[in-house]
């Protein structure tokens, strides 16, 4: 009776864990509250992605009207990432045609998130100067696939338009999708193209709620795996982000707001502990650090951030020679 007493109270716990831990993770970006009816068991592996590559594009003009970037295809991104690339597709769009008279700025959203995410950021934009790009993606598939992919659709615009200046600017996971797109070009000359990466409210440490996920779930969701603390992806991304000794200006927005949780104990933003947003490695390696007191979402209409946020363009837009404005 004793066995079967503690094996009933490991299962309890394990359940526990695992519905804390979709929680916490639903809730890495704006996607709502509600779970899933189930796990999708979607490998999402390296194979997979290339072989459903054919479903992304790069270049296609979409407004964040465009019923593919409503919050019901983020959440399925989340659960079911392959069958949502095969539904809906994803990859690199525009808002408007190319224009090489202005600077691209790549807008990647986080966990569970949707271009739209972006929307306050977007309107703010000086755009006599900055055209608007969004990677939209299933957020489910193994982060260092997607961070493959965007190279691969980054490199693919480079190559039909020509242009040698692109800021990005990301949210939560989307900042460990653009270093890790970073750290994948690193040594080579499409690294000289980045000019500038802005991150907002990203767990560079993990989730240890995530970790739970990957541990206890029947088919964890692939990209938990990557946010688990201590992962091989977070790891890879502790190296200098530098191009034949240039360092890649990274500043990294990050947000405060304690309210009573019992899955949030430490300081966090509501969802991402302020440990994770702020690692002593990345404090070393930013151009600089900036806090707001906001929640994991509120911070990307915040409006201290978003002047913070404008002025740090129009600075580095300032530094670029002529050739590149």
């Amino acid at each position: 009776m004793r066995n079967i007493a503690n094996t009933c109270n490991a299962l309890a716990v394990r359940a526990i864990a695992f519905a804390l831990a979709m929680s916490v993770v639903m809730q890495l970006s704006a996607c709502g509250r509600s779970l899933p009816p189930r796990v999708a068991p979607d490998p999402a592996n390296a194979q997979s992605a290339v072989d459903h590559y054919s479903h992304f594009t790069a270049g296609e003009i979409r407004g964040l009207s465009h019923p593919h970037f409503e919050r019901t295809h983020a959440k399925a991104g989340l659960w079911e990432p392959l069958a949502t690339l095969e539904e809906i597709g994803a990859g690199i769009y525009f808002l408007e045609p190319y224009d090489p008279k202005r600077i691209p700025v790549l807008f990647v959203h986080g966990m569970g998130g949707t271009p739209r995410d972006f929307r306050n950021m977007i309107e703010s934009l000086d755009r006599s100067r900055f055209q608007v790009w969004v990677f939209h993606y299933p957020t489910g598939l193994r982060l260092p696939v997607v961070a493959r992919i965007l190279h691969g659709l980054v490199n693919g615009l480079r190559s039909k338009h020509g242009f040698d200046a692109l800021f990005i600017t990301a949210h939560s996971a989307g900042g460990l999708v653009s270093r890790g797109y970073l750290m994948s070009i690193r040594g080579n000359g499409d690294h000289s193209i980045v000019k500038l990466l802005v991150t907002f409210s990203s767990p560079w440490d993990g989730h240890r709620w995530a970790a739970v996920g990957a541990q206890y779930a029947p088919s964890p969701v692939p990209s938990w795996i990557d946010l688990s603390p201590g992962s091989d992806f977070l790891t890879s991304l502790r190296e200098p982000l530098q191009h034949f000794g240039r360092p890649v200006p990274h500043h990294v927005f990050y947000g405060f707001r304690r309210s009573p949780s019992i899955l949030m104990t430490e300081s966090s933003d509501g969802v991402v502990a302020v440990a994770s947003q702020l690692p002593l490695w990345v404090q070393e390696q930013a151009e600089r650090c900036w806090g707001f007191d906001a929640d994991h979402v509120e911070i990307l209409s915040n409006g201290a951030a978003l002047k913070r946020y404008a002025l740090l363009l129009k600075l580095e837009a300032d530094r670029l020679p002529r050739s590149h404005r």
